[in-house]
């Protein structure tokens, strides 16, 4: 992203909307900074992955929102 990177955007959604579940995708996932993000609140997903996985986890952050 431009403007902004995804911690950023990360802590920008958190701060307006703190329950929100929020599903974390990056093709560079091992050069993100994971100890500024609190890993329990969130759930990642590392490019490229298959439409099973991206179900799977979609499905895991609705069940855990209830």
């Amino acid at each position: 992203m431009p403007e902004m990177g995804g911690i950023n955007l990360y802590n920008a959604i958190r701060e307006k909307y703190p329950d929100v579940k929020i599903i974390l995708m990056s093709g560079y996932a091992q050069q993100l900074n994971k100890s500024q993000l609190p890993l329990e609140k969130l759930s990642w997903l590392k490019k490229p992955f298959t439409i099973e996985k991206l179900t799977r986890t979609l499905h895991n952050a609705i069940k855990s929102q209830s």
